[in-house]
C-alpha cells in the first residue's frame, strides 16, 4: 500500500504513539506502508521535526528520515489543476495525484477540499487505520492468509521444540516482509531501529515542550 503521508500525522504519531498516527508511523517503519515523497516533502519533514517546541533527539529523527528517504517511493509531481488555500500542502496532493497514492493522509482534511483532490482518496489517520481493517490484513501486507499448506514448505525433517524455549521465556517472533528484511538483516538491525523510534517518543514524553 502506497500513502502519501502529511507532516502533522508524522509528528502527532511521534509525540504519542497510541492512536491512529502512532499506529501509521509504527506501519511506515514496519514496511507495511509504503510512503510516496518528494524533496520538498523530505525537507519539510526535516525542517518541521527539528523544531526545538516537539523536543525530539535530532541523532534519532536523523535517524528515522534517513530510513523514510531509502524506503520511500519518490515522485516526480505534476503542477495541481487548481491550487489549494495553503501552498506548502501542494506537495502532498501533487506526488498523491501523479504518483497514484493509494490514499493521503492527513490531519487537517479541510486544508484539502474536495474539489481540489484531484481524484485522490483524502483520509483522516482514524480513518485510513479503519479503512486498512476493512481491506484486510492480506490486502495490507500482500501476504498469503491461506489456510492450506503450500507445497514448498516441508517440515519433514523439522525438531519439535527447537524454537519453544526462547518463547516460552519472553522473546517475540516477528516476520519480516522481503523487502524489509533486506535492510534489516538480523534481529540487532531490527532492534536498533525500533530502540531509535521508542527513544524519541521516550524523549517526548520527558520533555513535552521546551
Amino acid at each position: 500500500m502506497r500513502i502519501v503521508l502529511d507532516t502533522n500525522v508524522l509528528v502527532s504519531g511521534l509525540l504519542s504513539p497510541f492512536g491512529p498516527p502512532g499506529e501509521i508511523v509504527r506501519m511506515v517503519s514496519s514496511g507495511v506502508v509504503i510512503l510516496c515523497v518528494d524533496a520538498r516533502i523530505l525537507a519539510e519533514y526535516d525542517e518541521v521535526l527539528a523544531r526545538p517546541r516537539f523536543g525530539f533527539d535530532p541523532d534519532l529523527v536523523a535517524a528515522l528520515l534517513d530510513y523514510i528517504a531509502f524506503k520511500s517511493e519518490v515522485i516526480a509531481s505534476q503542477p495541481l489543476g487548481l491550487r489549494l488555500s495553503d501552498p506548502d500542502d501542494e506537495p502532498f496532493l501533487e506526488v498523491a495525484s501523479s504518483g497514484g497514492a493509494d490514499f493521503l493522509v492527513t490531519g487537517n482534511l479541510v486544508h484539502f477540499p474536495l474539489r481540489a483532490r484531484a481524484g485522490v482518496p483524502v483520509l483522516s489517520p482514524a480513518e485510513f487505520i479503519a479503512t486498512v481493517l476493512a481491506q484486510g490484513h492480506e490486502k495490507a501486507t500482500g501476504t498469503d492468509v491461506s489456510e492450506d499448506m503450500r507445497e514448498e514448505y516441508d517440515f519433514s525433517r523439522g525438531a519439535r521444540g527447537t524454537y519453544a524455549p526462547p518463547v516460552q521465556a519472553g522473546s517475540t517472533v516477528v516476520i519480516l516482509d522481503p523487502d524489509v528484511a533486506e535492510v534489516f538483516p538480523d534481529s540487532k538491525a531490527v532492534n536498533g531501529a525500533l530502540r531509535a523510534l521508542t527513544e524519541m517518543a521516550r524523549t517526548q514524553v520527558r520533555h513535552p515542550s521546551r
